[in-house]
């Protein structure tokens, strides 16, 4: 039986995943910003008790089975506040629900990205495959249907 899809394997750096998902929260109008390294930090503009700051999230990533991003969080700060992990998880959870592709889990701490919704925002099925964050390498694949790619104009 023929496979119907066909994976092609994209390598990137980390300026160029960081570029992918920014352009992912532009279009979505999601104002997080993301700095990719051996270790993730992430941005997120909150309000808490009237003050208007940033909450910042650094994490180790990682793939899950289903090639998407996981980032374990190693260190969590709200602006130059002095709160409790648990009081900032809970700040960024009410910041971020309504992002269909980024979800925070509490237990264990770690910020969920989704990539099949990703995929949906950039038009390709995108999966995170593999990622080497101290050799400024990941790994991502795309699934591409053989028979509607042979059945573009380019081929006929």
């Amino acid at each position: 039986m023929e496979e119907k899809n066909l994976s092609i394997a994209i390598p990137m750096n980390g300026q160029e995943l960081e570029g992918l998902i920014q352009q992912v929260m532009e279009k979505q109008g999601v104002p997080i910003e993301m700095i990719v390294g051996e270790k993730f930090q992430i941005f997120i503009p909150v309000s808490f008790q009237g003050l208007n700051s940033h909450l910042s999230i650094v994490g180790n990533p990682k793939v899950d089975q289903g090639g998407n991003l996981l980032i374990e969080i190693s260190d969590i700060s709200l602006g130059a506040l002095n709160l409790p992990d648990s009081l900032a998880l809970q700040i960024m959870s009410q910041s971020v629900d309504s992002y269909d592709y980024l979800t925070l889990s509490t237990n264990p701490n770690q910020i969920h990205l989704d990539f099949q919704k990703i995929s949906e925002v950039i038009g390709l099925n995108l999966r995170v495959k593999e990622i080497y964050p101290k050799e400024d390498r990941y790994i991502f694949t795309i699934d591409v249907n053989k028979q509607e790619l042979f059945n573009q104009k380019e081929f006929n």
